[in-house]
Parts: C-alpha cells; structure tokens; sequence
C-alpha cells in the first residue's frame, strides 16, 4: 500500500509541474525569409539554401523535429525545403535557421525562366507551404506555413 500511495503521489507531482509547460505552450513564428542562396551543384541535383527568421514566444524551449515545406520561385515549383535533424530554438528568441532545399535538374529545365529571372538581378517572389513540426516534452504539434515575401537579388 505504501509503494502505491508513493506511485500516486509521485504521478501527481510530475503531473503539477508539467501540465502547465503543456497548456502555454504557443506555436512557433516563422517572421521572414531573410535570404536564399545556390549552394552547390552535384548528381543532377541544385542545392539552395534558405535562411528563415523563426521566433519563439515561449519561455520554454521548443525543437524543431521535422519541416516539409514547398519552395516556390516566381510561382514555379523548386524543390521541397526538408529538415529531419532537430534543431533547439530556445524560449523568448528569434534566430536565423538554414534550410537546405535540393531542386532535381528536370526541375530546373522545366523552370529555366525563374533561373534566368535571378540571374538577371529582378526581384524574385518566394513562396513556402507546408508544415513544421515542434515537440516540446511530449507534446507535438504540427504547424501550417504559408508566406510569400520578394526577395531583393543583389
């Protein structure tokens, strides 16, 4: 009886001190693209790199776990920015995280005038849909982006 009494209580305890870090927790803020670069080019594949601003309004930390997100340039289909490492974005802040996005070459064949519209230095309009998903504890949560910004080419 006492080992039961002991399991009960310590339930309980553990269900006090993590049930609010579970109702306060608010999604994550994906706040701008900041940049998008050509990274490489191997095996019939373009690799990008897009920089995205994401803030946590969270006191607490949140990971990042998985993001599966659409790249569109100029409208036309990129490629898919994938991110399968979980990355820690701690509580209260707002960093800058890499995203490496890799467009097959049938893709850029097919899409040769979003190239040439970078090439040129015109202001390239870049859109992301999908979703993220974060964890913090236990609790998962997938979240819906969408946002469209214009990118200056310098």
């Amino acid at each position: 009886m006492k080992k039961f009494s002991f399991i009960i209580g310590f339930v309980f305890f553990l269900g006090i001190i993590f049930l609010p870090a579970c109702t306060g927790f608010k999604n994550i803020e994906i706040e701008e693209v900041e940049a998008i670069r050509f990274d490489h080019l191997s095996k019939g594949k373009l690799g990008l790199e897009v920089d995205l601003s994401i803030k946590n309004p969270n006191r607490i930390d949140i990971f990042l776990v998985k993001s599966d997100l659409q790249v569109l340039l100029n409208d036309m289909p990129m490629g898919t920015l994938s991110n399968f490492n979980k990355i820690k974005i701690p509580g209260g802040s707002q960093n800058t995280v890499t995203f490496p996005v890799d467009v097959k070459m049938d893709g850029v064949l097919k899409n040769v005038l979003a190239f040439v519209s970078i090439a040129s230095g015109k202001d390239v309009r870049l859109k992301l849909t999908g979703n993220l998903k974060v964890r913090y504890l236990l609790v998962t949560r997938t979240i819906p982006v969408a946002i469209e910004t214009v990118l200056k080419i310098h």
